[in-house]
């Protein structure tokens, strides 16, 4: 996602205002703090790339509109959010995403017995 901003970023030309491309840079910020928090197992990242990667596809109906490289960018996006929407819902990726993270998941694993293994006579 981060790549596909960059060359989303490349896309900005001179007929922009300065104020239309310091949006695009906070955008490209925000892209940032999302991918690294998605990354890093943030349950609330997972929710926002779920939300974009269904604005990707729906944006698609808007593709007569936009111009070559644009079309190449929502393109590649469009793929990434189907693998994305396909994936996210499986359920060892649910499970990274909401498992207990610091203190409360140490206290947890403290409280739990060793699991007892038998041992071979």
């Amino acid at each position: 996602m981060v790549a596909l901003s960059i060359g989303w970023l490349f896309e900005i030309n001179s007929s922009l205002t300065m104020r239309q491309v310091e949006l695009a840079g906070v955008a490209f910020a925000i892209r940032l703090l999302v991918t690294w928090s998605w990354w890093r197992g943030r349950n609330w990242a997972r929710v926002l790339v779920a939300l974009y990667s269904g604005f990707a596809l729906v944006r698609l109906f808007q593709w007569n509109h936009v111009h070559m490289l644009t079309r190449q960018l929502w393109l590649a996006e469009a793929a990434l959010a189907i693998f994305l929407l396909a994936y996210m819902p499986r359920a060892e990726v649910t499970a990274w995403f909401t498992r207990k993270r610091g203190k409360a998941a140490e206290q947890e694993a403290a409280a739990e017995p060793a699991s007892s293994v038998a041992e071979p006579v």
